[in-house]
């Protein structure tokens, strides 16, 4: 199954708070990252910005948006999203903007239809986690993928994640919500059974002076986690 990324954009921009912790174009941007990411992991040459690159480094969508604010060369080592949060009053209004450039970028236009969903045998076995993996290398080189250390912005790289995952195979195993990760994070915190509903990012944050401490805390029980995880899977 093949979703054009237009169709998902729609969807948040109708209900962005379903799949956004907040109504943000820097949430956002981590979705996507998150969404590609997984695209890519089984077809490495997934496209959805109709110039062979996925939208976050689309070469003809950057260029679209230079030319729409009249960018200078001074703007060449800036990025798209850089770029619309700077013009715009906030982060909120950035977000409203994107998906009006976005549109305007992809109208009259569909998807290259070779960008299909292809297993790629990248050495792993069926044991490996290829996200928890991913999230290893985003925590040790953090300054490098999300420049601070910010829980909302791997909370928002999962769900884009997740979320290219479930239209991949919707018999995908969520790690991160109902009984997994979320699960554990409550019992961890020892929830009670008012809170419970609450997202795992919500339980770290309250749990937390700060999203750099809630992004430390994350790694720690995430590794908690996935080792309870392999244990129990040892012993079935």
């Amino acid at each position: 199954m093949n979703e054009p990324l237009i169709n998902v954009l729609k969807k948040i921009q109708a209900h962005p708070i379903t799949y956004l912790y907040d109504k943000s174009l820097t949430s956002l941007c981590y979705f996507i990252d998150g969404y590609t990411c997984k695209a890519r992991e089984h077809n490495p040459y997934y496209s959805d910005s109709l110039s062979g690159k996925t939208i976050t480094y689309g070469i003809e969508f950057e260029a679209f948006v230079f030319n729409y604010f009249s960018c200078t060369n001074f703007d060449a080592v800036k990025d798209w999203c850089f770029i619309i949060i700077e013009r715009s009053d906030s982060d909120a209004a950035a977000f409203d903007k994107f998906l009006e450039l976005f549109s305007k970028y992809v109208e009259g236009k569909v998807d290259d239809p070779n960008s299909k969903y292809v297993p790629l045998d990248n050495g792993e076995s069926p044991s490996d986690d290829p996200l928890y993996t991913k999230l290893k290398k985003m925590c040790d080189l953090y300054y490098l993928y999300f420049r601070v250390k910010s829980i909302l912005h791997i909370y928002h790289f999962i769900a884009g994640y997740t979320y290219r995952s479930l239209v991949l195979d919707p018999d995908y195993r969520d790690r991160f919500s109902g009984t997994g990760f979320g699960a554990f994070v409550h019992n961890h915190f020892r929830t009670d059974e008012i809170n419970r509903k609450k997202e795992w990012v919500t339980v770290l944050l309250e749990n937390s002076e700060s999203e750099e401490e809630a992004f430390d805390i994350f790694f720690e029980l995430l590794d908690e986690f996935m080792g309870a995880e392999k244990e129990k899977a040892r012993s079935t």
